[in-house]
């Protein structure tokens, strides 16, 4: 049985301008259909949602969130052994 969900490369360019660029991209050439995103602004601003499917299915998008917080989980242990060796 084949997921529905799978995982694209984690390890692209993390410059902010060249993501988005590429995720624009993708969007114009319709491979993106939906996003949740956490956005930070200057003065510790900050704003999260979701655009297309995944505001339309906030199951799926709870799912996505959720795998992007245990990335980001993996990512901050992965420093801390850094630092701590």
């Amino acid at each position: 049985m084949t997921s529905p969900v799978q995982l694209a490369s984690t390890h692209g360019s993390h410059d902010l301008v060249d993501i988005l660029d590429g995720l624009l991209d993708a969007a114009r050439q319709g491979l993106l259909s939906g996003l949740v995103f956490g956005a930070a602004f200057k003065g510790q601003r900050y704003y999260c949602d979701a655009a297309g499917t995944m505001h339309r299915n906030p199951v799926v998008a709870l799912g996505l969130a959720h795998m992007l917080a245990a990335e980001l989980t993996h990512h901050i242990r992965h420093e801390a052994l850094d630092t701590v060796l």
